[in-house]
């Protein structure tokens, strides 16, 4: 459970977003007295696939993932967002109900930004909407590059990409290695690698019997990247 005391207040969470950070002091203060934070426990949704919600999250304390439903069943996670990241927002936008199901990944806590409150903000800040425009299209380039990755690669080369991707946010350099700020279980990496809990724990204990990764209280820390990088680069 997370410590009260030690619960940002509304304000630096909301500056804590680089993308809000650009709205003007009058702006930010209008959502701080409208929003509200909000907590999820471990695998709890926030939200599902579908549904009609009068908020955005912007993570505060720990991490949600963004996950999309398939024919088969099986749900890829196709994001995880951590503090200071926001989530829902292009849905908020557009008007349409939530493209994907967010789950915490951990113990969350996040500010609800209601839309109602949002919207005439973001009509009426002309750099805010050119700001976020460009910020999208990056984010869509990249997770076009991503899911090509994921589909056409192996279960190998694909759980490597995941744990780069999750370096270029959440990455930290220790002694050791690169240390990935975010516990993730062996399910969360099976559903972000779009492949089933079994193999995903036998890819992770081959990697870290062979050094490549090393795992503790679900914190991986990647030993070796260039051992990792030669994954991506072979495809036999």
């Amino acid at each position: 459970m997370l410590d009260p005391i030690q619960q940002p207040t509304i304000e630096s969470v909301l500056h804590s977003s680089t993308l809000l950070n650009s709205l003007t002091a009058e702006e930010m203060q209008t959502l701080a007295r409208n929003s509200r934070m909000a907590r999820a426990a471990r695998g709890e949704a926030v939200w599902l696939h579908g549904s009609e919600v009068e908020f955005f999250g912007l993570v505060s304390l720990g991490f949600v993932k963004m996950v999309k439903g398939s024919a088969s069943g099986h749900d890829a996670a196709l994001e995880i967002m951590g503090p200071g990241q926001i989530f829902g927002m292009m849905g908020t936008i557009e008007g349409v109900g939530c493209p994907l199901t967010a789950i915490a990944v951990t113990e969350l806590s996040y500010l609800k930004i209601p839309k109602t409150t949002f919207g005439p903000i973001y009509e009426a800040n002309h750099a805010f909407k050119d700001r976020l425009i460009r910020r999208s299209s990056i984010r869509l380039h990249d997770k076009m590059n991503l899911l090509a990755r994921l589909s056409s690669g192996r279960v190998e080369q694909r759980m490597a990409t995941i744990l780069f991707m999750l370096t270029d946010s959440y990455g930290e350099e220790t002694p050791a290695g690169v240390r990935l700020q975010v516990p993730l279980t062996r399910q969360d990496l099976a559903e972000l690698a779009g492949t089933s809990t079994e193999t995903a724990i036998r890819v992770m204990s081959r990697w870290q019997k062979e050094g490549v990764v090393a795992t503790e209280s679900h914190i991986i820390t990647l030993l070796d990247t260039d051992a990792l990088q030669e994954v991506l680069d072979h495809s036999g």
